[in-house]
């Protein structure tokens, strides 16, 4: 049995949230210093990471302060010109 290879990202992605504004009182994100996922994507070419940081609500009351939007582009991330045909 082989050695498992070593996977180094060429690439870093790091995808910011589709929501700029709180959607539950319309005031603008505030970018969190940690990030919410990241994954490493190999392609027949290269070797990518991908990552996504949050936003936040910046008021304590507001009730998007405590739970962060989901971030979906990220997560089903598919580089520009690479198309997947099944």
């Amino acid at each position: 049995m082989r050695t498992p290879q070593q996977l180094y990202a060429q690439e870093r992605m790091i995808y910011q949230p589709e929501l700029l504004t709180c959607p539950h009182c319309g005031d603008p994100l505030v970018m969190c210093t940690y990030l919410a996922w990241d994954k490493t994507v190999q392609m027949l070419d290269r070797v990518l990471s991908v990552a996504s940081r949050p936003g936040r609500c910046p008021h304590a009351t507001c009730a998007g302060s405590r739970n962060a939007p989901a971030l979906c582009r990220g997560a089903a991330h598919c580089p520009p010109g690479l198309q997947l045909w099944l």
